[in-house]
């Protein structure tokens, strides 16, 4: 049986949060895994949009 929610799905927001927690985490673990090639991206990326900050 699912669990019930009031009117503002304060369950769905926990469980959103809950699942991008773990999505953020497979994702450091795939960047750290390519540290390297990470770094020189976001050096880039970096350089890209210096610019165009306000």
């Amino acid at each position: 049986m699912a669990a019930k929610e009031n009117t503002f799905r304060s369950g769905a927001i926990a469980s959103r949060i809950a699942q991008l927690s773990v999505i953020d985490a497979l994702f450091l673990v795939v960047l750290m895994s390519r540290y390297e090639k990470t770094v020189k991206c976001l050096e880039k990326t970096t350089e890209a949009v210096k610019t165009k900050r306000y």
